[in-house]
């Protein structure tokens, strides 16, 4: 049989295959969590809220909202105040005659700065003093598990309204980092990193002793390749996970540092604060001061604690893509 013979041969099968659907494609990792995702309707339903969100919070500037710190008035130039929901105010005033819809859109971009820079803080700090802690065990372990302890020892609200307190009248500080939500957003960040450096450690204790690690290091593979290219991506789910849910706990701790008080000073908006100024109006029949901010909170931690539980379940290898 001539060589093209055999070429239409050896294809046939795969072309048989192609016909009646049975030809199996490579799935990559990729492809698996991506499926499992997709699978988490509520993930998905959540993923879509705080994109949304997002967009609309960095979009405020250029909307036609009134100044969220601006007193509305009439046309005979009284105050707006406790203006109930109607057309042209959406979501009514407060007692100050200021525009909620505008402040509940910008209270969103104080909460999501505070919740992302301190997720963000938490990512690194737990990364590294986790990953460092697991990969070389003895003294250096030790030491960093010994202030991790330390750190997770701190009663977090307390001293967050402690530092709240004091951190506006420490004279050297810049202006954006006493009144501003980075600044609240940091010490949150730095007082919350101990639980996923505990994870991250697990983690490496248990990667470092696999049979791929060792191969690398025999390989003559250095510490910090056999750390940032073989360990870490195989522990970036448990990362992923915390981070995310860090994000939705630290919107909620500054939500009840504004409502103490102690959080973002006025008159930046902030839902913890319109929330405690409007349970106050509420019971004088002003709800609308009170039930939008509160739900624009309770939706944006239920939407990020969803879709960490959705990351949660796509980064797991033992989930199948049928789950969800």
């Amino acid at each position: 049989m001539s060589e093209m013979g055999y070429q239409v041969e050896a294809e046939e099968p795969d072309l048989a295959l192609e016909a009646e659907g049975l030809a199996v494609e490579p799935i990559t990792q990729w492809d698996l969590f991506s499926a499992r995702l997709r699978r988490h309707r509520l993930a998905m339903v959540a993923a879509g809220i705080l994109a949304g969100l997002v967009m609309l919070v960095v979009a405020a500037p250029w909307l036609p909202l009134h100044d969220p710190t601006e007193r509305l008035v009439d046309e005979a130039g009284r105050s707006l105040v406790n203006i109930a929901p109607r057309q042209g105010l959406w979501l009514g005033t407060d007692d100050l005659g200021r525009d909620v819809l505008s402040r509940v859109i910008y209270g969103g971009r104080a909460s999501l700065i505070v919740g992302v820079t301190a997720g963000i803080l938490v990512a690194l700090l737990g990364t590294l003093i986790g990953s460092l802690a697991g990969y070389y065990p003895g003294l250096p372990d030790q030491a960093l598990m010994r202030f991790t302890d330390l750190v997770l020892g701190l009663p977090l609200l307390p001293v967050a309204i402690v530092v709240g307190r004091i951190l506006p009248e420490i004279p050297f500080l810049p202006e954006w980092l006493k009144q501003g939500p980075f600044g609240i957003a940091l010490l949150l960040g730095f007082l919350s990193w101990g639980s996923l450096a505990r994870i991250v450690r697990a983690e490496f204790l248990s990667l470092r002793e696999k049979e791929f690690v060792e191969a690398a290091r025999a390989a003559g593979a250095s510490d910090r390749r056999i750390v940032f290219r073989h360990i870490l991506p195989n522990a970036m789910s448990p990362i992923i996970v915390t981070t995310t849910l860090v994000v939705g706990s630290a919107i909620i701790i500054e939500a009840a540092l504004s409502f103490l008080g102690f959080g973002v000073r006025p008159p930046t908006p902030t839902w913890g604060a319109m929330v405690a100024q409007g349970g106050r109006l509420a019971v004088r029949g002003f709800w609308w001061s009170l039930v939008f901010p509160g739900i624009a909170l309770v939706v944006t931690v239920l939407s990020i604690n969803f879709l960490g539980d959705g990351l949660r379940d796509a980064l797991d290898p033992t989930q199948t893509i049928e789950r969800k």
